[in-house]
């Protein structure tokens, strides 16, 4: 589940993102489908549909242990879409490979 916070951001950034593209003269819709379907299958219905010839799709760092046991969204999308698929990365993700680690750090010890 996505936390207020989150929400807000992505819908900010949504936003901004579709004023953008009608400043630039770019077709563009948008579509919230909330009715229990699985995204990769709401996004690919969704493609279809329209005749998409883009999904643009964002793309947030999981472990490989997570991506292995849920299955990845943007996997099942590029490899069943029915037009070309950009993948954008979480710009707030750690680099690829990035250890995290959420306990404090220790200081080094004092030299006497």
């Amino acid at each position: 589940m996505t936390s207020p916070v989150a929400y807000r951001r992505m819908t900010a950034t949504r936003d901004a993102i579709l004023a953008h593209l009608t400043r630039a003269g770019v077709a563009n819709g948008l579509r919230q489908v909330t009715d229990g379907r699985p995204p990769a299958e709401v996004l690919l219905a969704v493609a279809r549909e329209t005749d998409a010839v883009l999904i643009v799709l964002g793309l947030h760092q999981r472990s490989r242990l997570a991506t292995r046991v849920l299955g990845s969204t943007a996997r099942s999308v590029v490899l069943e879409a029915p037009c070309p698929v950009l993948i954008v990365p979480d710009i707030d993700a750690p680099e690829p490979g990035a250890l995290i680690d959420e306990r404090p750090t220790p200081k080094p010890p004092s030299m006497p």
